[in-house]
């Protein structure tokens, strides 16, 4: 009896210790009333191989996570190598792009300097570019400043510079009133030359303006050509020369020229001393024009249109002046006309027609402003 009891001892040990270590195959303890059949051996088998089966399908469910965690983790990888890629190629474009924008831009024409800033050059030629300057190189002797914008002349003015800024000037470079009577920056003084004591205007006259205290009829400018009319100025018949020098001004007398012949050394009529007719022509007809009388070959008109003895015709070439004087009986005395000097080889005071057109040296008087 009592070794049964102790058998019972060992055998509920074991159980407990059975149950310490986890085994989940435990039996519930029968009790009365209560008692579980126990298993046969087939079923048994059964649950065993259930349990083979399910086990199986664990692991292959674990391979299966396995392999998708190890295709993640690859597709990871791939993704960061991507995005280490991606952002490998950023940093090498930004720096191309920086190193485009350290290389010094090329400038379009006409613009200078590492800003490419606009030349401002107007009639000129710009040191343009990245290595430019911006000076200006004028195009022509006309332009002149920093920006080629000045006339060279700075009497001039206008696109071109051929307008003269100054509208009472004239001439290739306005230096030239066009009241050849006059002289000065503002054309405001009496334009002459002093010859013991006459005071002869160095110019022909070549306007077809009446004094302001003459009402007549319009005067008539006679010339070949313009350019003849720029050079010599107007040819007048002798009605319209007596007319023609303005208040303070006067045409000469016949006395006028015989008292210049005999200045020269002449006689009152003539003069032949070669070297004393070129100190009466201006430089431009092949004399010296030590005088300053700039007398010019202009020539004649005669009654009937034809132009003489103008520059350009070689020997003939001769300067003719009205007088203010008449000489009532030329030839047979049918003729009025008037006296004159003539100038070329020598030097005549004469007489011709009145229909003849020469031309005119006005004798400075007095100011009109005094």
């Amino acid at each position: 009896m009592k070794k049964c009891k102790n058998l019972l001892l060992i055998a509920g040990l074991a159980t407990f210790l059975a149950i310490g270590c986890g085994n989940h195959n435990e039996e519930k303890p029968a009790t009365p009333g209560n008692e579980q059949q126990k298993p046969s051996d087939s079923q048994t088998g059964e649950d065993k191989d259930k349990g083979k089966d399910k086990d199986a399908s664990s692991d292959g469910d674990s391979q299966s996570d396995a392999k998708s965690g190890t295709d993640a983790n690859s597709d990871a990888a791939s993704d960061q190598h991507d995005s280490q890629s991606d952002a490998k190629s950023d940093t090498d474009g930004k720096s191309d792009a920086a190193s485009d924008e350290d290389q010094p831009k090329e400038c379009l024409a006409n613009h200078f300097g590492a800003e490419c800033k606009p030349c401002t050059c107007k009639h000129g030629t710009c040191n343009d570019g990245k290595d430019g300057t911006g000076e200006c190189s004028c195009d022509s002797d006309i332009w002149t400043g920093d920006n080629c914008d000045e006339c060279k002349n700075s009497l001039m003015t206008g696109e071109n510079c051929d307008e003269c800024k100054n509208s009472l000037m004239t001439g290739e470079n306005c230096d030239e009133c066009k009241d050849v009577l006059k002289k000065g920056d503002n054309c405001d003084q009496p334009n002459y030359v002093d010859i013991n004591g006459t005071k002869w205007a160095v110019k022909n006259q070549n306007t077809t303006a009446h004094p302001s205290y003459l009402i007549r009829e319009p005067i008539t400018c006679h010339y070949r050509n313009e350019e003849t009319f720029k050079k010599y100025g107007c040819l007048y018949t002798w009605a319209d020369a007596i007319d023609v020098c303005p208040r303070g001004w006067r045409l000469p007398k016949k006395e006028d020229f015989e008292n210049l012949l005999k200045y020269l050394g002449g006689t009152e009529s003539y003069l032949s001393n070669i070297e004393k007719i070129k100190s009466l022509k201006d430089t431009s007809w092949g004399g010296t024009n030590t005088t300053g009388f700039s007398a010019l070959p202009a020539g004649y008109r005669t009654s009937d249109g034809r132009y003489i003895n103008f520059g350009g015709m070689g020997e003939g070439d001769t300067a003719y002046f009205w007088s203010q004087d008449k000489y009532e009986y030329y030839n047979s005395g049918d003729t009025k006309s008037s006296h004159y000097m003539s100038l070329s080889g020598s030097a005549l005071v004469s007489q011709t027609s009145r229909e003849n057109a020469y031309s005119v040296r006005c004798i400075w008087v007095y100011n009109v402003d005094d």
